[in-house]
């Protein structure tokens, strides 16, 4: 959540100085959905929860680490996309594939929205 808040600090602080081209909006976004992460996290961590929760988060980390791993190749190889685009395509397609899944998963097991 630190790492987070510290993105999007430099993000604003790059926004606000008309510095970095997409990288001000990139860390601010990367940020933001970080510390919504960081959150729920921590909420789970407090709360009692459905016992299949394990998977659902497991199924998340899993594909999110996918989507980073992505994310940094094509950010180093793909320079023949816009900065943006080699930065966020990773995520605009795993997303809603990680939401569809654990949809899925939790009609499945007739789990309540976490």
């Amino acid at each position: 959540g630190l790492i987070n808040a510290v993105f999007i600090i430099w993000g604003g602080y790059l926004l606000l100085n008309g510095l970095g081209g997409a990288l001000p909006y990139l860390a601010l976004g990367f940020g933001f959905i970080g510390i919504r992460i960081s959150t729920k996290n921590l909420k789970l961590f407090r709360n009692t929860h459905h016992p299949k929760t394990w998977l659902f988060e497991h199924l998340s980390g899993m594909v999110g680490g996918f989507i980073a791993t992505v994310t940094a190749f094509s950010a180093q190889v793909m320079s023949f996309m816009p900065t943006f685009l080699q930065w966020s395509w990773p995520t605009l397609v795993g997303a809603p594939l990680i939401a569809y899944w654990l949809s899925t998963y939790r009609k499945k097991y007739k789990a309540e929205a976490i």
